[in-house]
């Protein structure tokens, strides 16, 4: 199985949740998708995915450094923007391969395999 969800712990979240929420007063704020519903650590996700019977294998993270953010700036300087986020887009490619930096980035993926099987109470997984 493969999982593919929102990180509490990436540097977008830190950065932009607190702006969104709190001086934008966008209380229900999930990121750019409207259809997210949370976000999740590495940890709790790790957990929920043991309790359903599912090891992960693989683990990645993607979109590491808010590059998009750069483009804030257009309204000001659009040539300041566009450098900015040229040089930022580079630095998330680089970290994108380290696997030291996964638990932050704004995705978190694990590849997973069926550990056991499951029970009857864990149905609602």
């Amino acid at each position: 199985m493969l999982v593919a969800t929102q990180n509490t712990n990436s540097i977008n979240y830190i950065l932009e949740a607190p702006i969104q929420r709190y001086m934008l007063k966008n209380r229900g704020w999930m990121g750019w998708d409207p259809t997210h519903l949370r976000f999740y650590t590495p940890k709790h996700l790790v957990y929920l995915l043991d309790n359903c019977g599912l090891n992960p294998i693989k683990t990645a993270g993607t979109y590491f450094v808010p590059y998009l953010m750069a483009m804030w700036l257009n309204k000001i300087n659009r040539r300041l923007s566009r450098a900015l986020y040229r040089i930022l887009k580079l630095i998330n490619d680089e970290l994108e391969h380290k696997a030291l930096w996964n638990s932050f980035g704004w995705g978190l993926i694990y590849l997973c395999v069926k550990s056991r099987a499951l029970n009857r109470s864990d149905e609602h997984c």
